[in-house]
């Protein structure tokens, strides 16, 4: 039913228009009308309930009810004649007919980008080798290699958050967060941002990568009719088998089959449990598992296909009195719920006629299953998943028709954390453990293959429309020469200098426990292992010598805390942003082939990193325009723009329709902070070495003297704009403290010396060209020009090396940086929405109908994506 609705506040959203006319019924679709110059509200817009009754009910209730202080005009709406097709507008408000780009030109940049890496090279400074057998240790001052201190002076330019954990809850995510700030600078933080830095320009070894699981995507819906409903037993010896249930079809590789070869009924009975005439349940509504009897008739989609109805259903040691309907047969088999999971689902499913003989379960079907339920888990938030509040925000609840209030699937939140929560479903299954672990009873779907009448597990899946893995994982399409090294022998720059301890791979856990029971009791195997280094130690030491500042603090005024936006998690599994093939984004490429998979010259985009927000820095500025932008105020002013930036970094307040007033959103989902370190606030810290090759010299004074208006990144909220730094020497005579082996043994053999001999201005460029030139060489650039100036650019043309520098000076224009939303052309300027939604953007650029499939675009090509990315 469609229903019309004026006097709307012109403040309200259609989302609060959908949540008020939630409580009479399923909403199918809300519509505000805005205009078309400017986006803003005209005051009056359409709600689609679905069902007619609940219609009615709510005309009858909401006509002349307040909202946001304005009484409602509600009534069916009328019928109208069928609209032209809706035409595009330039931001002058004039048509364009010819415009491809809806969005009008506006663009935003995502807060992360990738810096490539290239394989790497084996032998020399840039490749791999084992410290120790060049001397590289900690006993003893070595000839040639320097040691001593490198002073730094750091100063910030956009306010720092460095979050205060005094209780422990830092991560947890069960309860809104509100932090107070540090007033120095942990010297841990500062170490993971130059080493993080190093690694980069250096193009070393991953430090860690945790990507060895496949990923998944979500599959196209059409082939969810090729799944076959099946329970998992126990096969004996510690094994599994899957028995299927095929119910009154044949199982093809097409699809269920009726006899002779036509197209049979789906395999599972529907039981319609959600709005359009529910089945009538004796005894109450089963829990998943349980067994049943029920009448089932035979019906046939609109779109084709065919399927068994349960009209009737109790439980199995209980008898149904036939309903007279036609054709109808009674069955008995066992009823699986998976919850009100998507918009307009109507019905569970009941898996009945059963197989004579189980089918085995491979291990690599049974680990698919892990890593497919992981992907899930890793999608979302626990604070997506796990509602707080009242009991209606259970996660097995359907709050609403969006994604997010629609109920979550029992795999997403029937896990070992929550177990004693979960229990409580009223609705789930009798078993207890974690869903990743595939146990007996577990009812799933089973995609199969068909070889000459031989049926075999392929695959199986916890829905029906659900998600399938990508052929590689992330780990796999990295150059093995990038992986974290698994050796002394293989450490490279970053590791040599910084240190290394072996990471523990799950693979090689598994091969130690399977290993020979006798091998791993040999003592002189276990003594052979105790002399294999599984770490070195840094040779890098990292001082801050600034202690506690509380004068650096700068609180709100009018006091309280600011409420930031909610902090995007990694998608890696949305393989167009972080997957490349032939080393370029894929434009243009559906989800599927532009994802994981080898031997398609596919490669990982590289190392993730934050823009700096360029145009925001705050150091030193004498424009008020700046200062507005980071004013330090809990007032929302995320509609008002201040130097052409909407306020990014603040979460919206939102309307209560409750006390009819904006408050402050602060949920499990984002972080409040109560202050932060004013920009322009200058820290000084050393860097302790000791033996160090010229090249490792070398490459730390060229981070360290990078020109002006090229910033590091420091502390938390960094895709927010906060923690942009500036980083120089602090040598007022240009002479570095440092001084070779030989120097200071000349040193403590007299005494009478002051300091060892000191790096001056002309050794310091020698150990930055020896730095360059083995990087150059590494990569295979050969040095053909002799002026100073040439070889810094030759240097600059390493692609890692250009995407440093690209991400330290940010975009290079005044477009807006943070997550993706969905903005529509008609809707004038793009402001920060309350209701966060980043998945609207992603769900729109990949739509089979007209998503302009979007890759985010290359570090030194970067132009920014559109608000509104499908092509129309």
């Amino acid at each position: 039913m469609n229903i019309y609705v004026g006097n709307i506040p012109y403040a309200a959203t259609e989302t609060d228009l959908e949540e008020l006319f939630e409580e009479y019924g399923r909403v199918a679709k809300t519509t505000i009308i805005r205009d078309r110059d400017d986006g803003r509200s005209k005051g009056f817009g359409f709600v689609e309930m679905e069902n007619q009754e609940d219609g009615e009910q709510a005309i009858e209730a909401l006509e002349g009810k307040k909202m946001m202080g304005r009484p409602l005009k509600v009534n069916p709406a009328r019928p109208r004649e069928q609209r032209r097709e809706r035409q595009q507008f330039t931001t002058s408000g004039r048509t364009d007919r010819n415009s491809s780009d809806p969005s009008n030109g506006k663009t935003f940049h995502n807060p992360y980008t990738f810096i490539p890496t290239p394989p790497r090279p084996a032998h020399g400074f840039a490749g791999d080798f084992n410290p120790l057998d060049k001397g590289l240790d900690h006993e003893s001052l070595k000839e040639g290699l320097w040691t001593g201190h490198i002073p730094i002076k750091l100063t910030t330019v956009t306010p720092l958050v460095l979050l205060k954990d005094e209780d422990g809850s830092k991560g947890k995510s069960t309860k809104h967060q509100k932090y107070d700030v540090l007033d120095y600078i942990p010297e841990s933080s500062l170490r993971g941002m130059l080493r993080s830095a190093y690694e980069v320009v250096t193009n070393s070894r991953y430090g860690c990568f945790g990507n060895d699981d496949k990923l998944a995507y979500r599959m196209d819906a059409r082939k969810a009719v090729e799944l076959i409903p099946a329970i998992i037993e126990d096969g004996g010896e510690g094994n599994l088998t899957a028995r299927l249930y095929t119910g009154t079809s044949t199982p093809t590789a097409k699809g269920p089959e009726d006899g002779g070869g036509k197209r049979g009924p789906m395999y599972a009975a529907m039981l319609t449990l959600y709005h359009a005439y529910p089945t009538t349940c004796h005894g109450g509504i089963p829990k998943t598992g349980e067994e049943v009897k029920a009448e089932i008739v035979r019906r046939r989609h609109r779109r084709g296909y065919s399927f068994w109805k349960a009209i009737q259903v109790c439980p199995s040691n209980k008898s149904l009195t036939p309903s007279g309907a036609n054709n109808a047969r009674f069955i008995t088999g066992r009823v699986l719920i998976t919850n009100e999971n998507m918009r307009g689902k109507h019905d569970e499913r009941i898996f009945f006629n059963p197989t004579a003989d189980p089918l085995p379960l491979t291990k690599s079907v049974q680990e698919a299953w892990r890593m497919r339920i992981k992907s899930y888990r890793e999608a979302h938030s626990d604070s997506e998943i796990w509602r707080s509040g009242a009991a209606r925000d259970k996660p097995w609840k359907n709050i609403g028709s969006t994604p997010g209030k629609t109920a979550w699937s029992p795999h997403q939140y029937q896990d070992s954390k929550h177990k004693e929560i979960w229990l409580t479903d009223p609705h789930g299954r009798k078993s207890t453990h974690d869903a990743i672990q595939l146990k007996p009873g577990d009812m799933v779907y089973a995609h199969c293959k068909f070889d000459k009448g031989k049926i075999v597990v392929k695959d199986l899946f916890p829905v029906m429309i659900s998600r399938e893995l990508y052929k590689a994982s992330p780990k796999e399409l990295l150059c093995q020469s990038l992986w974290p090294a698994k050796q002394i022998s293989e450490l490279s720059p970053a590791d040599r200098l910084f240190g290394w301890v072996l990471q523990e791979n799950r693979d090689e856990e598994k091969t130690s426990e399977n290993a020979d029971a006798n091998s791993s009791n040999d003592p002189e195997m276990q003594d052979q292992d105790r002399r294999i280094p599984k770490s070195y130690k840094s040779r890098i030491r990292i001082v801050c010598d600034d202690g506690s500042r509380p004068e650096i603090i700068q609180r709100f005024e009018g006091g309280g805390s600011l409420p930031l936006t909610i902090l995007g998690q990694p998608k890696p599994a949305q393989g167009r942003f972080y997957v490349a093939k032939d080393g370029t984004p894929q434009n243009k490429v559906d989800k599927t082939n532009a994802g994981y998979e080898l031997n398609k010259n596919k490669s990982l985009r590289g190392r993730k990193q934050y823009w700096h927000h360029s145009g925001l820095e705050a150091e030193g500025s004498t424009d008020k325009q700046d200062q507005c932008y980071w004013q330090p105020s809990v007032e929302d002013r995320t509609f008002q723009k201040r130097k052409g930036r909407y306020q990014e970094y603040r979460r919206p307040n939102k309307f209560n329709r409750e006390n009819q007033r904006y408050e402050p959103q602060t949920d499990p989902q984002n972080r409040s902070i109560n202050g932060w370190i004013k920009p322009g606030e200058v820290f000084k810290a050393s860097l302790y070495v000791q033996n160090l090759q010229p090249q490792e010299v070398g490459a730390l004074l060229w981070l360290l003297t990078r020109p002006d208006k090229h910033y590091f990144r420091l502390g938390y909220g960094k895709p927010l704009g906060f923690g942009s730094v500036r980083i120089e020497l602090d040598c007022p005579n240009g002479v570095l403290p440092l001084g070779k082996g030989e120097d200071w043994k000349e040193y403590y053999t007299a005494l009478n010396q002051s300091s060892p001999a000191t790096l001056n201005a002309d050794e310091q460029k020698d150990c930055v060209q020896k730095f360059r030139d083995s990087m150059m060489t590494g990569y295979a650039l050969k040095e053909d020009m002799h002026a100073e100036k040439g070889k810094e650019e030759k240097f600059k043309s390493l692609d890692f090396i250009a995407g440093f520098l690209r991400v330290l000076k940010g975009p290079g224009d005044n477009a807006p940086i943070h997550y993706p939303r969905l903005e529509y052309p008609n809707r004038g300027d793009y402001k920060p929405n309350p209701e966060g939604k980043n998945f609207e953007w992603f769900v729109a650029n990949d739509d089979n109908r007209g998503g302009k499939k979007l890759a985010l675009p290359a570090v030194t090509e970067e132009k920014g994506l559109p608000y509104y990315p499908p092509q129309r």
